[in-house]
């Protein structure tokens, strides 16, 4: 899970966290937790984000099926 890139696209969409967890179904905190990678996003939600934002097939995979270094 790549959050910083998440956060990035929302905000290249002009779009809050409180308004994206809300058309996907979820609190903010909710969503803030899974972009921490604190918990896990489902499929229905990552496709609901997948609409929501215009994500390409590639930016899926680099953002939620891909593991970062730190």
């Amino acid at each position: 899970m790549n959050g910083v890139m998440l956060v990035d696209k929302i905000r290249d969409r002009g779009l809050k966290l409180g308004f994206v967890a809300e058309r996907i179904g979820i609190t903010r905190s909710c969503l803030s937790l899974k972009i921490g990678g604190k918990t896990e996003f489902r499929l229905s939600e990552v496709s609901k984000l997948a609409e929501l934002l215009d994500l390409c097939d590639g930016e899926i995979i680099s953002i939620f099926f891909t593991s970062r270094v730190d």
